[in-house]
């Protein structure tokens, strides 16, 4: 019989703390598949997460720049994203992997001269290699896990019009900015990711 991945619920989450202050949290509400089981099939994610600047200081909108580029914003966040091996055997862990990401977002930001919220409908595209190899703890091999480096573009494309609303003076409706990232994760130890956007 083919493993068939199963729906994932509430199966993830994370904070992001960006140099200015600001907060993002966000769970994965659920996760799911598309297409055919040991065949095609597409992950899709559904998150939802809230934004929040400590320091009070924003005067030209941060909070929505930093979610204008970073995938995994968003009060509501839609998305398909997978990877493909590039070099690397089927079944060894060390491997260079093609990723991908596409998604739509519902993001907030306020209006600093009429201190109303303002709705933007967000699209996003990630498109970038990860080198994956394994790691493990001490005397522990049994239980290994990864540890990755990642380089990705990003492409973020937003209404003008709600841009125009927020921003004084306005900014172009199409951001293109990269993402460095690495990370381990070995199950039931450590799970840390870290990511420099630009």
């Amino acid at each position: 019989m083919t493993n068939v991945p199963k729906p994932e619920i509430l199966s993830a989450g994370f904070i992001d703390i960006i140099q200015n202050g600001q907060m993002n949290a966000s769970a994965r509400l659920i996760k799911l598949y598309i297409g055919e089981p040991g065949k095609f099939q597409v992950p899709v994610s559904v998150y939802s997460g809230v934004s929040s600047n400590n320091t009070g200081n924003s005067k030209i909108s941060e909070e929505l720049i930093h979610n204008l580029i970073n995938p995994g914003t968003g009060l509501l966040n839609i998305s398909f994203d997978g990877s493909s091996k590039l070099i690397g055997n089927k079944g060894k862990i060390t491997s260079l992997q093609l990723q991908y990401m596409a998604g739509m977002r519902m993001l907030t930001a306020t209006n600093y001269l009429t201190q109303k919220a303002v709705t933007v409908f967000n699209n996003i595209e990630t498109l970038g290699i990860t080198f994956v190899t394994g790691a493990w703890e001490k005397n522990k091999t049994g239980n290994v896990g990864v540890f990755w480096l990642s380089g990705r573009s990003i492409l973020s494309i937003s209404p003008q019009n709600a841009l125009d609303d927020i921003f004084f003076p306005s900014i172009k409706n199409d951001m293109l900015g990269y993402s460095l990232g690495m990370g381990i994760e070995i199950s039931q130890s450590v799970n840390i990711k870290l990511f420099y956007y630009r």
